[in-house]
């Protein structure tokens, strides 16, 4: 490991490319640094995000002019295509309750319950036939209840 255990909070956002070859797509020295957080606290996920987001919709809109050899100028353009999240950026960003929290399943809305696990607890999401299934209008209104 790098570090040893401690209070410090690190939240890289890290971005590839998605028109490298698969082999490389993933290679260390294709990732981009899109922002990083380090601190005793979690960052406040929409003030830390807000300006990556801002940058990342104007590379999708206007895009960036680089010079390629061989073929001068061009606009290159970018576009967000999915996310990788652990858990409690997910919830943060998703605007939801943490997974080990009630209401925590971001696939439906059980309040799961609490169960003895050796010498601790944990929440569990029964498989319940009755119960309701968060929808996209739902992550829709949570997204805006996140920003407003």
């Amino acid at each position: 490991p790098k570090f040893k255990s401690s209070n410090t909070q690190i939240w890289p956002v890290q971005l590839c490319i998605n028109e490298l070859p698969p082999s490389v797509r993933f290679n260390k020295n294709y990732i981009l640094l899109g922002g990083l957080w380090c601190s005793n606290q979690k960052p406040p996920a929409f003030a830390f995000l807000e300006p990556i987001f801002v940058h990342l919709n104007e590379l999708e809109s206007k895009g960036v002019e680089i010079h390629i050899p061989g073929k001068g100028k061009q606009i290159v353009r970018a576009k967000l295509l999915c996310a990788v999240l652990d858990l409690p950026a997910k919830a943060a960003l998703l605007n939801c309750h943490q997974f080990n929290g009630a209401f925590g399943c971001v696939s439906c809305k059980n309040p799961g319950i609490v169960v003895n696990v050796g010498r601790g607890r944990a929440r569990c999401y029964a498989n319940v036939a009755d119960t309701e299934m968060r929808n996209h209008e739902d992550h829709l209104s949570n997204a805006k209840d996140a920003v407003n």
